[in-house]
């Protein structure tokens, strides 16, 4: 076999896999070079016809802590770090429109309150004084 069939097959391999296995994979950063894991993860994840509404906005928070998870983990790449953080402010709009009921909007303050706190610990760029 060549290189080229095992990389190239290895690369398709995520494209069919169970969204927990996508989220263990995008957790650990085991393929941090692949940022379309992403979309295809929240795709197969939170974007399924048949869920309720509810349904819809407990998975948005799962998908948002586990990239709140990746981010502040100092053990992954940077650059997939800083990945997960701007795909996750990509999903605060849609958890905008999906936060209808007072109890839902006073979860949104929570996450987007831990996102600021987590985001301003866990900088991977910042240079900080200690």
């Amino acid at each position: 076999m060549s290189d080229q069939w095992i990389t190239d097959s290895y690369a398709l391999r995520w494209r069919c896999a169970r969204p927990e296995v996508l989220g263990y994979i995008i957790r650990y950063a085991e393929m941090s070079d692949n940022p379309e894991l992403l979309p295809s993860w929240v795709e197969q994840t939170v974007r399924v016809p048949k869920l309720s509404v509810s349904e819809r906005w407990q998975r948005m928070q799962d998908c948002i802590t586990l990239l709140l998870e990746t981010y502040a983990d100092m053990l992954n790449p940077v650059h997939w770090r800083s990945t997960c953080l701007d795909f996750l402010h990509s999903l605060l709009a849609e958890v905008d429109s999906l936060a209808g009921m007072a109890k839902q909007q006073e979860q949104q303050k929570k996450l987007l309150w831990e996102i600021q706190v987590t985001g301003f610990y866990f900088d991977p760029c910042a240079k900080r004084g200690v």
